[in-house]
């Protein structure tokens, strides 16, 4: 898993060495890139766990990734400082236990979130015809794991908008907006998906990207924000 420091401004790579059965994750390292001392550093962690699944976001200096206590199978949700490079944890209350399984990570107004569709069964961090809301949740206050939850209406004609198509949760820009993309495209170009959350009801934009022919693809990557950096670091 990827991070960046901003104090130091390092970017730094956490590893976990885990069992062949893939659930025990034995061992946690960590790694400075372009830091003269190139070795792989490594960490105690107080709670054993293993990913669920391990997709992380770094918000602020902070690693977030979904987790399981290994002892007691209790949903988590790790914290890992890159600057301090130490763990804590997030113990994950019933009412979000669904959210935390089937969601995405988000970086919410530099707050952590969790995006999913209310009404869309088990894919419930993509949005389909069948949705007719989104939930998101936002952990407020970190020391004392409080969370608000809102849940936005999506507009009447949205059936009419989406067609067949699955849109999955591609990050969200600067000013709020959550931006999902199609997993496949029906359209015989690449578009993108934007959902306004100031209102209850959620304000709906789509922004068709010229010049890219979408029909041979299954699964398209998006990443929001990205800036070009030539710089190699030796691992």
């Amino acid at each position: 898993m990827f991070g960046y420091d901003p104090i130091h401004k390092q970017f730094k790579v956490l590893c976990m060495t885990r069992l062949s059965d893939g659930r025990d994750y034995q061992e946690h390292q960590v790694l400075t890139l372009g830091a003269p001392d190139r070795s792989w550093r490594m960490l105690e962690c107080c709670i054993p766990h293993y990913g669920y699944p391990p997709k992380e976001i770094c918000i602020n200096g902070v690693l977030y990734y979904k987790s399981i206590n290994k002892s007691t199978e209790a949903y988590l949700i790790v914290c890992f400082d890159l600057r301090s490079e130490k763990f804590s944890f997030i113990e994950v209350k019933v009412t979000l236990q669904s959210a935390l399984l089937r969601g995405a990570l988000i970086n919410y107004s530099g707050k952590l979130g969790l995006f999913i569709s209310e009404d869309n069964g088990y894919f419930r961090s993509s949005v389909s015809e069948r949705s007719t809301s989104v939930q998101l949740w936002v952990l407020e206050d970190v020391e004392k794991q409080e969370w608000s939850d809102h849940i936005y209406l999506l507009p009447a004609l949205w059936k009419n908008l989406v067609g067949r198509d699955y849109l999955f949760f591609a990050g969200v820009t600067r000013t709020n907006e959550i931006v999902l993309a199609p997993s496949c495209p029906s359209y015989p170009s690449f578009y993108l998906c934007y959902l306004n959350t100031k209102r209850d009801t959620v304000v709906v934009r789509f922004v068709e990207i010229q010049g890219i022919d979408v029909s041979d693809y299954y699964m398209d990557h998006v990443v929001l924000d990205h800036v070009e950096d030539v710089k190699l670091y030796d691992v």
